[in-house]
């Protein structure tokens, strides 16, 4: 989301922009952006941390409130200087696990679907329990197609620290939960 502002008494505006961390580092200027942004944002994730990024850029002093109206939202969004991080935490409510286990014993599966980083709901699924402490889980990336190469999928597991890293998951499909999360694709 961005937004553009101006100070009382100033002739030039602002646009600040908030979202997802990567989207928002891929709209800024390369130099603003943390070497160490991938490790970090990482590491907040697999802690169960909901993260958003702030990037902000002075628009040129000839463009009026009118002209703001019309501008594409793509170049507005273009050449940002990354600002920083909110990290947010949103605590599991007491009860929630006794739930998803009330559900479990009932024999009812029980499904995540979130558009929060793909390491954040895993982290909030094992809060839970609705993945187990011992179960490995599998992230599966889908690229879409591009440059008349077809579209693919890349499996990996989500803890990278994991001795099987570089070798190829056995996918078994059972019952049991699933962590569905919801990413955009402009181009799919």
């Amino acid at each position: 989301m961005c937004v553009v502002a101006r100070l009382l008494g100033e002739k030039r505006m602002d646009a600040y922009l908030k979202g997802a961390p990567e989207v928002v580092a891929s709209l800024c200027k390369k130099d603003t952006v943390p070497e160490d942004f991938a490790e970090v944002l990482e590491d907040y994730t697999k802690q169960g941390f909901r993260v958003i990024a702030l990037a902000h850029r002075r628009l040129e002093s000839k463009i009026t409130w009118h002209k703001v109206q019309n501008v594409n939202r793509d170049h507005m969004e273009a050449n940002m200087e990354f600002l920083g991080l909110i990290i947010m935490q949103n605590k599991l409510k007491a009860e929630s696990a006794g739930v998803l286990e009330d559900l479990r014993r009932a024999h009812i599966r029980t499904v995540m679907v979130t558009g929060d980083n793909m390491l954040t709901a895993i982290s909030v699924a094992r809060d839970c329990g609705m993945i187990p402490p011992q179960d490995r889980v599998i992230i599966a990336d889908a690229l879409p197609s591009k440059d008349g190469q077809s579209a693919k999928i890349n499996w990996h597991y989500a803890d990278k620290h994991s001795k099987h890293v570089g070798k190829a998951p056995h996918l078994e499909v059972r019952d049991g939960p699933l962590v569905v999360g919801v990413a955009n694709y402009s181009s799919v």
